[in-house]
């Protein structure tokens, strides 16, 4: 009893073993350099030198762009939604350049929707099934194609939040409790501000 009592609450390595084994995924993003020909990626680059634009205004929540349109304005965050370029930002006015900022996101993005994945797919399939399910979460080919192809920030992001809500609502399921509210609520409320169209 007191061996499955310590095995329990010994640290599972598989927190590790999840970032360690989606290094070949984000590997990509070290290199010098952008890739600039992915279909969204230089937008990324731009929208995150107007968000700053508009957060040094003042403004905490931009909707406006002021250089869009030939110079008459866009209000491109009423349909794009802004979670991703937060973080940027918090990258970029801690010093890094806007390019580095916006693959550090992505990189960023791959991890943690990762272990997001690790958390949901564990209390379904064991430790070692939810290592599995993380891993194929990170490579699916869509999941690379988002980033490296079509660069899309935004959505690259909602894959974090997807198996956080799925994890907090089969928890409330399971265990009806206050907080299982809370967590699904901030999830579904993560993926709305990473992406609208989900």
């Amino acid at each position: 009893m007191l061996y499955n009592i310590a095995m329990k609450r010994r640290f599972d390595l598989n927190w590790l073993l999840v970032p360690l084994l989606s290094i070949f995924a984000v590997a990509p993003l070290t290199q010098p350099g952008y890739f600039w020909g992915a279909h969204d990626a230089r937008h990324s680059v731009y929208f995150l030198v107007e968000f700053d634009r508009a957060i040094r205004d003042g403004v905490l929540y931009p909707r406006w762009m002021p250089d869009f349109n030939f110079g008459y304005g866009y209000p491109f965050f009423n349909i794009y939604s802004p979670g991703a370029f937060y973080l940027s930002e918090g990258l970029h006015l801690a010093g890094l350049d806007f390019v580095t900022a916006t693959k550090a996101i992505f990189a960023l993005g791959l991890i943690l929707s990762g272990l997001a994945m690790y958390l949901y797919a564990r209390r379904l399939l064991g430790r070692n099934g939810g290592l599995v399910a993380a891993v194929a979460y990170v490579y699916i080919p869509y999941r690379l194609a988002d980033i490296y192809v079509r660069g899309a920030l935004a959505e690259s992001w909602a894959f974090v939040f997807f198996p956080l809500a799925l994890w907090a609502f089969h928890q409330l399921g399971d265990t009806p409790r206050p907080r299982y509210v809370a967590y699904g609520a901030l999830a579904l409320g993560g993926m709305v501000l990473a992406h609208y169209a989900l």
